[in-house]
């Protein structure tokens, strides 16, 4: 997409690129130093965007505790 977007306009092409970067660095900053919640669910938009499946659930024991 930013390759098109270079082609089109120099600058569009340049803002796409810096905008691209600026969310990568918001979403792992998010995952590493992020409360429980927020850095669970980045860790999962990470997997998702790499196209690997989410990993299985701890097993419940059998008193249910």
């Amino acid at each position: 997409m930013p390759a098109l977007a270079w082609s089109a306009h120099a600058a569009l092409g340049v803002a796409l690129v810096v905008l691209e970067a600026l969310v990568a660095v918001v979403v792992v900053g998010a995952a590493l130093f992020g409360s429980e919640a927020i850095s669970e669910r980045a860790f999962r938009l990470l997997r998702w965007l790499s196209n690997r499946p989410e990993p299985e659930a701890p097993r419940r024991s059998r008193t249910g505790r």
